[in-house]
């Protein structure tokens, strides 16, 4: 019976490292043997900015003054606001603004169900080939928009190209978060075809995505989705940065934004049948992320249980071995990515708040819900990476 214990232990704690932060270092090292290089497009095409917003009137005032220093030619660029039915101030001041010279436009979709129907109405009232989206309570780095473009237009055959995100938040948990789950997309996109994006900010060829479901939960995994279906590339673009304003300042808000955004991304992925996806690439990262977020918590409580088990026999060593592997290589790793991405954090700060987050990280992946029924409105990132 102990010899199954362990077996089980032995088992479950392979499968849990090796999903996670297994397959982050498997893509690491692919990643070194498909160095692309960067190109910029010959001529800048002309480029649609779309600002999604629902009662933004505190925030749309900065996002325009935002996307003014926008260092994208001035002459490619036009603005557009798309209102899904306000009941403050905000389109009134849109079409002030507007009304000052500017190229700026007010798409006005008072029956709008959501980000994903202004996405989709959008687009198909557009003449630009390639549009960015970004959201009312996002500030961007001015090359983002430049780069973004690039990704599309360089020569990559890149149909999807989303930010990396910085969020705007003390909380070391939450940055953690997005430092993990930015290089796995980055990772994915260069090795495969990227799994998720996050709707902060991405741009994407328009004739490419006229079929988006307007009852999509998660407009940005969606989009995700249809690439990978249809075969095209999605990408994270490295150069280009966001910071997102909306974000979780504590640990209960941190869990809930996890279990929110988690679940709607859990569910948009399993609304995609692998019989409808052309992209091989995307179909294992689809199915990598699938098991991270419904299997992984189960492996890991697998593993904790029957370690319980064996501390009381003759292999009592085994657990504290093994379970030590893993806030090393989780440590050592976040420690190389923080020193781009967490500069201020330091050594021992940033292990106890590696602490913190995979427990916090492990209770919201029991707390996702997988009927895309009953989702929220709205979705986004989550990366069980660890």
């Amino acid at each position: 019976m102990i010899v199954v214990w362990l077996a089980v232990f032995l088992a479950a704690s392979a499968l849990a490292w090796l999903s996670s932060l297994g397959y982050l270092f498997f893509l690491e090292g692919i990643r070194l043997f498909r160095r692309r290089p960067e190109r910029e497009p010959a001529v800048w095409p002309a480029i649609a900015v779309v600002v999604p917003t629902l009662n933004e009137e505190e925030k749309i005032p900065a996002k325009l003054e935002d996307l003014r220093r926008c260092d994208y030619p001035a002459d490619k660029i036009r603005l557009v606001v798309v209102d899904g039915g306000s009941s403050d101030r905000t389109a009134e001041i849109v079409l002030k603004e507007a009304g000052s010279g500017e190229r700026l436009q007010l798409v006005p979709l008072p029956h709008a169900r959501g980000k994903a129907d202004q996405v989709r109405s959008v687009l198909e009232r557009l003449t630009e080939d390639i549009v960015v989206f970004t959201d009312a309570d996002s500030r961007l780095d001015p090359s983002c928009v430049r780069e973004l473009v690039a990704e599309i237009a360089g020569g990559r055959a890149v149909s999807l190209a989303a930010a990396v995100v910085t969020p705007d938040t003390s909380l070391l948990e939450e940055r953690i978060h997005w430092m993990f789950l930015n290089r796995l997309w980055w990772l994915e996109g260069e090795v495969l075809s990227c799994s998720g994006l996050s709707g902060v900010c991405y741009a994407l060829k328009r004739t490419s995505f006229l079929t988006l479901d307007a009852e999509a939960r998660a407009e940005d995994i969606r989009l995700g989705a249809m690439a990978g279906a249809k075969g095209m590339k999605a990408v994270l673009a490295r150069k280009a940065r966001a910071v997102e304003l909306r974000v979780p300042g504590t640990k209960e808000e941190f869990l809930d934004f996890r279990r929110r955004r988690g679940s709607c991304y859990l569910a948009e992925l399993l609304r995609t049948s692998k019989g409808k996806m052309r992209s091989k690439a995307w179909r294992l990262a689809r199915s990598v992320r699938i098991w991270q977020m419904a299997g992984l918590p189960w492996a890991l409580a697998a593993a904790l249980l029957s370690g319980a088990v064996l501390l009381a026999t003759r292999f009592r060593t085994c657990p504290p071995a093994v379970f030590a592997w893993f806030p090393l290589t989780a440590y050592l790793y976040a420690l190389a990515l923080s020193k781009r991405e967490i500069p201020r954090a330091s050594p021992f700060g940033l292990a106890i708040a590696l602490v913190r987050y995979a427990a916090l990280l492990f209770v919201s992946l029991f707390r996702l819900r997988k009927n895309p029924a009953g989702q929220g409105p709205r979705g986004g990132g989550f990366l069980p990476a660890s």
